[in-house]
């Protein structure tokens, strides 16, 4: 079930699942985006703040990634996919994957990951046409239809970005599939005006 923020902030059976994202043990190869292409958007300052090239590990001259990175450098690949420039990719980068100097993670994008591995819920990276990004969910993005209206958007699903990564995901059987007999009841006590079910 989702848990909040706080919740995974402050709750210490979260605490190995936190070491899980947040150890580096991934190389570019990991990625399987091109270890030049990662280097050009390191230039562009595309690559998270956390990752830190003075700290590549000394026996190889690769930079390691967490899994939250990992999640990020698809974020930017499937960005990329869309048509973003850098510079664009760029501005979301500085909206979304804030890095936290002092406890060495990135708190609302390690969060998101987390709801999406760990709950049945989805969360999204939104960009709107104004060049705003910002994560959320389906419920936040109905809530906002009704309060706002409609407006364009593009959405990358974070479960598809973990999948992506390897991660498997049960399949979530929808609340609306229902059997021969529970669509006959529901359908008697909808529709057909009984004050009765036996």
């Amino acid at each position: 079930s989702p848990f909040t923020f706080s919740d995974w902030q402050l709750n210490k059976k979260y605490m190995l699942l936190q070491e899980k994202l947040r150890e580096r043990k991934y190389t570019a190869k990991d990625t399987e985006i091109p270890y030049r292409v990662i280097n050009h958007w390191e230039l562009s300052k595309l690559i998270p703040d956390g990752v830190n090239v003075d700290d590549r590990q000394k026996e190889s001259s690769w930079r390691t990634f967490s899994l939250t990175e990992m999640a990020w450098l698809k974020v930017v690949a499937h960005l990329r996919s869309f048509g973003f420039s850098l510079k664009q990719i760029y501005t979301v980068k500085e909206q979304i994957i804030s890095w936290n100097k002092k406890y060495e993670y990135y708190p609302a994008f390690e969060y998101c990951l987390a709801q999406a591995l760990f709950s049945s819920k989805d969360t999204y990276l939104r960009v709107l046409s104004s060049g705003i990004a910002d994560l959320v969910s389906l419920e936040q993005i109905e809530m906002e239809k009704i309060i706002k209206g409609s407006s364009d958007m593009i959405l990358i699903s974070i479960k598809t970005i973990l999948s992506e990564l390897g991660m498997d995901f049960p399949k979530i059987k929808s609340r609306l599939e229902l059997s021969e007999e529970e669509f006959e009841l529901f359908d008697e006590i909808r529709h057909k005006g009984n004050s009765e079910v036996k």
